[in-house]
């Protein structure tokens, strides 16, 4: 299990890298040139996550709830920070 929340970590990850370099390309003055080329590495980026799950359900090599787990990391990091930053703007 803890093999598969690491593995669902690392596309994650992965992913957000990718994502915050498409966003900083297409947001400078020569963004709009690469929009084409922004549109296939997003759908590289989808392509990887199917990949995973596809390998991981098809071999069951891992645990498809781990990976699930993993790639959530990055959301459930985000709430449980915004829950903390309102429980101290609270006090």
């Amino acid at each position: 299990m803890a093999a598969s929340v690491a593995l669902g970590g690392a596309v994650a990850w992965l992913n957000a890298r990718w994502m915050r370099a498409g966003l900083d390309a297409v947001l400078t003055p020569q963004g709009r040139e690469k929009a084409g080329r922004m549109a296939m590495l997003f759908m590289a980026r989808l392509g990887l996550i199917f990949l995973v799950l596809s390998v991981i359900i098809l071999t069951s090599f891992l645990s498809v709830l781990g990976v699930i787990a993993g790639l959530s990391l990055g959301v459930i990091a985000a709430l449980v920070d915004e829950a903390r930053q309102i429980k101290w703007k609270v006090r």
